[in-house]
């Protein structure tokens, strides 16, 4: 028979982009939604009680920004929780450029990014992955 999996994502706003690692053999296709039975609300939506409905993490608060943006020479990352985070800097493509370890108002150099848009992210000791948009001039 075929198998059935079920991926959930945290959605805290609409530039975030997810990737998927495939770490097996992959029989078959990847569908998401073929029908657009969640678009047309067909049939019936159940609720996990395994999850917790109804509360607001402080961590999903959290509203990192890149300052300036767009830049030419340097952003500076405000509004990162207390700690060290890894941050990722891909390009446009999603191709990884750049990783570093950073801190809150730490500043990062764009010396070797050419001009365009990069896609910043952060992962969070939550498990939560924060992700913008930044433009390079």
């Amino acid at each position: 028979g075929q198998a059935d999996t079920t991926i959930r994502f945290d959605l805290f706003s609409n530039t975030e982009q997810f990737s998927l690692y495939n770490l097996g053999t992959l029989t078959g296709s990847i569908n998401i939604d073929p029908k657009n039975w969640v678009i047309n609300k067909v049939g019936s939506i159940t609720q996990d009680p395994n999850l917790i409905v109804g509360t607001t993490s402080i961590n999903a608060l959290i509203e990192i920004k890149l300052f300036p943006n767009p830049s030419s020479e340097y952003f500076m990352v405000q509004n990162l929780p207390e700690g060290e985070f890894e941050m990722k800097i891909c390009d446009a493509s999603g191709r990884l450029m750049k990783t570093q370890k950073v801190s809150n108002n730490q500043t990062f150099n764009l010396t070797g990014l050419k001009v365009g848009t990069y896609i910043v992210s952060f992962d969070l000791k939550t498990g939560q992955r924060k992700t913008m948009l930044f433009q390079k001039i």
